[in-house]
């Protein structure tokens, strides 16, 4: 019925849902130009194969592009490499809000330093909350932070002495943005931790 152009699809490899198979498997069938996209770093190899191939594959790098030739069975000429589009505001010059009242908010004490764990996906890493125990004892002095994946958010609560900071904004549409949320989160952190997870890369980007 709207009879489009092309379809853009962006969860043609991720588990659990495929939220886009039905869309990009009816356009292929009337012959709609399917596009599609790498959603994250790592998607390529430790999520799943496309489900249904794009006529038109944007990814990050040369690296997603082998994988999706050796992997994926995607032809060389039907991928475009255009950069870590995920992350491109972190590229961009930002300023972070007042450390005392990022602290205020979540029930932080402004006059201590503060330390973030990154925490990775269920899927790449098993449980976290021996490696976050070991950090809170070998840095007493310092107030650490849980970032949970998002598929996570319900396992780190039980764990003392912790601030537990949303990976992502209960609601997009109100303030602080997720990506303010973490720019701060990184801004006001002395060190970052992680085991595999990406927002370690938006760390990395801000020279934290």
């Amino acid at each position: 019925e709207q009879k489009p152009d092309a379809v853009l699809c962006a969860t043609l490899m991720l588990k659990p849902n495929y939220a886009d198979f039905d869309l990009a498997y009816a356009a292929k069938e009337l012959n709609i130009p399917l596009i599609g996209f790498v959603p994250t770093w790592d998607s390529l190899t430790t999520k799943t194969k496309l489900q249904v191939i794009p006529d038109l594959m944007f990814c990050w790098n040369e690296f997603h592009k082998k994988d999706l030739i050796n992997y994926h069975e995607m032809k060389a000429e039907n991928i475009i490499k255009v950069g870590p589009y995920t992350h491109e505001e972190f590229l961009k010059p930002h300023r972070a809000t007042r450390r005392d009242k990022f602290c205020e908010k979540h029930g932080l004490d402004p006059n201590k330093s503060i330390i973030t764990f990154a925490g990775s996906s269920p899927a790449t890493v098993g449980d976290e909350t021996e490696a976050i125990k070991q950090i809170l004892e070998n840095n007493p002095q310092y107030q650490l932070i849980v970032r949970p994946h998002p598929q996570r958010m319900g396992e780190y609560h039980k764990l003392k002495d912790v601030w537990v900071i949303p990976n992502t904004a209960e609601n997009p549409h109100q303030e602080p943005s997720h990506f303010q949320l973490a720019y701060d989160t990184y801004a006001f952190s002395e060190r970052i931790f992680g085991i595999n997870s990406s927002a370690m890369l938006e760390a990395i980007i801000l020279g934290r």
